[in-house]
């Protein structure tokens, strides 16, 4: 049961305020959402005519492996495509148009590990539609299929459907904007075996957060709070739900000199948890999780290299000394050219 949580509210998050493979500024803000980026326009894609993407190219490499996209304005809109490589066999294509208030996307990915016609597969179609509501924020549709075939007459196929909102109200009290944001999201799963009944899962999510971000000259400060909830309801019909109340997320950025930048963040969560089996008593349990991150920027002209640094690399000091093994001084490597 934990693990069916965990995979299908991870399946949510990755639609909704995430990034497949380039947010290497983000991770070092913690993922912050108030503080606008480039990884935006992979949930609102009308983002693809702003500043942080127009007239780029960008290449990212992360443990979850390699991606690269491209940007060029046209007119009020822009046009942008994209590649995410996770191995030699899975590839995740995107493309994006905008016309300045209106966006879309479309992500195909594709997975094979056959011989002679033989063997695994899969498939996934992603479309989105995003839009920019004059004076109260951006909004965005996503949906997302997807179908896989172990090679041996196992299937299963996914659907996720989602909603994403994010706005800004302009200087309100100490000079600072007030940023709002709303997602949520159904998916639901169905495994076929070769011999039996399909299996069907389902889960449900939703969160609504506010908080005050402050622009400073090159500097920003956000903090973000946030409410939620999630269920998840499993082929057997046991459900489990979590509420998040309250989530807290503060970040912040900052140029150290005429060429680099510092970012870091720090969030805290606290969460009920119950569960409803079909049979017997249900269960309930309490927790609270912290996260944090830092990251650095660097700038030559029109190039700009962005780094989220690895917190095992900080926390464990190095092998000779500690005698822990040692993770690379980065989990996240980006560069970006403008033109």
């Amino acid at each position: 049961m934990k693990s069916l949580k965990i995979a299908a509210f991870a399946a949510l998050t990755v639609l909704v305020f995430a990034v497949p493979a380039q947010s290497a500024r983000r991770d070092g803000l913690n993922n912050n959402i108030l503080v606008e980026d480039h990884d935006d326009v992979f949930i609102f894609p009308q983002k693809a005519h702003s500043d942080h993407n127009a007239n780029r190219v960008r290449m990212d490499h992360s443990a979850n492996g390699t991606a690269a996209t491209i940007f060029s304005k046209s007119g009020k809109g822009a046009w942008g495509l994209g590649i995410a490589q996770g191995d030699a066999e899975h590839a995740v294509i995107d493309a994006f148009y905008s016309m300045g208030d209106l966006g879309f996307r479309l992500e195909l990915a594709s997975d094979a590990q056959k011989t002679d016609g033989e063997g695994a597969s899969s498939m996934g179609l992603g479309i989105a539609a995003g839009y920019a509501i004059k004076g109260v924020g951006d909004a965005a549709l996503h949906f997302r299929m997807n179908n896989t075939d172990d090679g041996a007459d196992n299937t299963t196929s996914g659907m996720v459907v989602a909603v994403a909102f994010r706005g800004y109200k302009a200087k309100g009290a100490g000079d600072a904007d007030l940023g709002y944001t709303f997602t949520g999201g159904f998916s639901s799963n169905s495994n076929t075996p070769a011999m039996g009944d399909s299996q069907d899962s389902s889960s449900i999510n939703v969160e609504a957060g506010v908080g005050p971000v402050w622009r400073l000259g090159k500097s920003t400060v956000a903090v973000h709070a946030t409410v939620g909830f999630n269920q998840n309801t499993d082929a057997a019909e046991n459900s489990d739900s979590t509420i998040t109340v309250p989530g807290v997320n503060v970040a912040f950025e900052t140029p150290l000199n005429d060429w680099v930048d510092f970012r870091g963040g720090a969030g805290y969560g606290f969460a009920l948890e119950s569960t409803t089996p079909k049979e017997g008593d249900p269960t309930s349990a309490q927790s609270g999780s912290t996260t944090a991150a830092m990251g650095l920027s660097a700038h030559w002209g029109k190039l700009n290299f962005d780094v989220a640094l690895n917190r095992d690399f900080l926390l464990n000091g190095p092998y000779m000394l500690t005698g822990n093994a040692t993770a690379g001084w980065a989990s996240n490597v980006a560069a970006t050219y403008k033109w």
